[in-house]
């Protein structure tokens, strides 16, 4: 007998799914968080390496690669740990086009897990903060060295990758407790 829980109140991210449903977490996955984590702030490093970056910004880049290890225990605080890196970054140094984009990366994998682990209104207030404040930094950057496109594109771009990102994140959710549902049936 399968009935639906009553929505609790409160913002939660792991909502009591059965052990089937959630992500593996064992070494293997996080092992995995790991490199990619290693792997954001590798593509971080590489951007800044030529570059004349503050050693801050470099730390923040470090610091929002380094969060992604723990985007399957707290994908909304690794999230917001990823946009705060972002947008102190683009204030510390407001013409790092590339390495802005490097560290974007880092938003958009914790902007998936979200939607993947997170309750939907939850992650759909997590799509609707990222857009909020990537579009804008998109567009404020489009005098940068190297952009050759309109503030407006840039932010329709980045809002459309953010809810493509999203998007993938969700199917993701929602394949993973879908299948366990028709494996009982």
């Amino acid at each position: 007998d399968r009935r639906r829980t009553p929505p609790r109140l409160g913002v939660t991210c792991t909502p009591e799914p059965r052990r089937d449903e959630r992500r593996p977490h064992g070494w293997r996955s996080l092992a995995f968080d790991v490199a990619l984590g290693l792997l954001a702030t590798g593509a971080w490093m590489a951007e800044v390496s030529g570059g004349d970056v503050s050693p801050v910004a470099v730390v923040l880049g470090v610091v929002a690669g380094g969060a992604l290890i723990l985007r399957r225990s707290a994908p909304l605080a690794v999230l917001l740990t990823t946009l705060g890196a972002l947008v102190a970054i683009a204030i510390i140094t407001p013409d790092a086009g590339d390495p802005l984009e490097a560290s974007a990366a880092s938003v958009l994998i914790a902007l998936y897990t979200t939607a993947a682990l997170c309750e939907r209104q939850v992650s759909l207030a997590a799509l609707a903060l990222t857009a909020a404040i990537a579009a804008p930094l998109s567009a404020a950057t489009v005098d940068t060295p190297g952009r050759e496109t309109s503030a407006w594109f840039g932010a329709i771009v980045v809002v459309v990758l953010s809810v493509g990102i999203w998007g993938l994140g969700a199917y993701a959710q929602t394949q993973r407790r879908y299948r366990p549902e028709l494996q009982e049936r």
